[in-house]
C-alpha cells in the first residue's frame, strides 16, 4: 500500500504537474523550513549552540541510514553523487592490469571517474546493453565477467537515468563478489523511491546525492561505505572531522575516525543537511 504525499507540502503543485524527480525535485515545505531555521538562527546568534546542530544532522544521518537498510556509522554526507563514486574510484589502491566493469550508457557521473583510470593502467569494460530498451540483466554482466581477468570494481546504477531499468542489485552482487570484484552502487535514482537494503544486499558502496526522490536540495548526498570494505577505502580529502579525535584540536596523530566520518574532511554544507533531514 502507497500512501500520498501530502499535497499542501507542495507549492509547486499550484503552477505544475512536476514529474521531473528524476532530474531535480522540488523541495517541500518542510525542507524549507528547515532551510529558514538554519538561516535565521544563524543570522541572530552565528552560530554558538553547536548542540542544536549536531543534533540535527546526527537525525539527518539516522534517516539516510534507515531508508538504505545500513548502519548509521556507515553513513557520510558528500557533496553529490559524483563526489561519492570519485571517493571510491579514487580512493581504492589500484595496479596495473586491474580491471573495472561499468554498464555503457550510464550517466557521466558512473563513467569519468573509472574512464580516468586509464591512466594508471586500469582496464575498464562497458558492458553493452541488450536490446533496443536497453535492458541490463543479469546475463548481460556475467558474459562481461567471463570476458577478461577478474574485476576489482562493479560499478552501476541501481535505476538508469533515462530509461528507468532496474538493477538487481542483490543478484549482481553475489555475481560481484562470486568474481572477487566489490559493488559500487549509484542509487541517486532509485533512493527515496524504491525500498532499498544495501547491507542486506551486501552491498559494498552506494551514493545518492539529495536532490532527486529524497527530495532535499542540491549540494548535499549521502555515501554508503560497507564497514568491511571501509579500510580498503583512502580517505581523499582528510581534515579535522575525518578523526576519532575531532575536537582535540592539538593532538595531530592521523587516526581515522571508525566509522564512515573519516570520509568528511572539513564543515561541510550545514543548511543542506537540515533540508535534506527534514525532507
Amino acid at each position: 500500500m502507497t500512501t500520498a504525499l501530502p499535497r499542501d507540502q507542495f507549492p509547486v503543485a499550484e503552477r505544475y504537474r512536476y514529474f521531473d524527480h528524476a532530474g531535480v525535485a522540488p523541495i517541500p515545505r518542510v525542507g524549507a523550513d528547515a532551510m529558514r531555521w538554519w538561516v535565521d538562527r544563524v543570522l541572530t546568534q552565528g552560530k554558538v549552540d553547536y548542540d542544536a546542530y549536531e543534533t540535527r544532522q546526527d537525525a539527518t544521518r539516522a534517516a539516510a541510514a534507515e531508508l538504505m537498510g545500513v548502519p548509521v556509522a556507515d553513513v557520510a554526507f558528500v557533496k553529490n553523487t559524483t563526489e561519492g563514486i570519485g571517493f571510491v574510484a579514487s580512493g581504492l589502491d589500484w595496479s596495473p592490469g586491474d580491471r573495472v566493469i561499468v554498464p555503457a550508457g550510464e550517466f557521466s557521473s558512473n563513467v569519468y571517474p573509472w574512464l580516468a583510470l586509464r591512466d594508471r593502467g586500469v582496464q575498464v569494460d562497458l558492458v553493452p546493453p541488450v536490446g533496443d530498451g536497453g535492458a541490463l540483466p543479469i546475463a548481460a554482466f556475467e558474459r562481461q565477467l567471463a570476458a577478461g581477468p577478474p574485476p576489482k570494481v562493479v560499478a552501476v546504477s541501481w535505476v538508469h537515468y533515462g530509461h528507468g531499468w532496474r538493477t538487481d542489485v542483490a543478484a549482481l552482487t553475489r555475481l560481484s563478489h562470486d568474481a572477487g570484484a566489490l559493488l559500487c552502487l549509484d542509487a541517486v535514482q532509485g533512493l527515496g523511491i524504491v525500498p532499498a537494503a544495501f547491507a542486506e544486499w551486501q552491498v559494498d558502496f552506494a551514493v545518492a546525492g539529495g536532490h532527486k526522490w529524497l527530495l532535499g536540495p542540491e549540494g548535499i548526498g549521502v555515501f554508503y561505505v560497507a564497514e568491511h570494505a571501509r579500510d580498503r577505502l583512502q580517505p581523499l580529502e582528510p581534515g579535522w572531522a575525518s578523526v576519532a579525535h575531532r575536537s582535540e584540536w592539538e593532538n595531530l596523530d592521523l587516526v581515522w575516525d571508525e566509522s564512515a566520518r573519516r570520509f568528511e574532511g572539513g564543515s561541510f554544507n550545514m543548511v543542506g543537511t537540515m533540508a535534506l533531514g527534514a525532507s
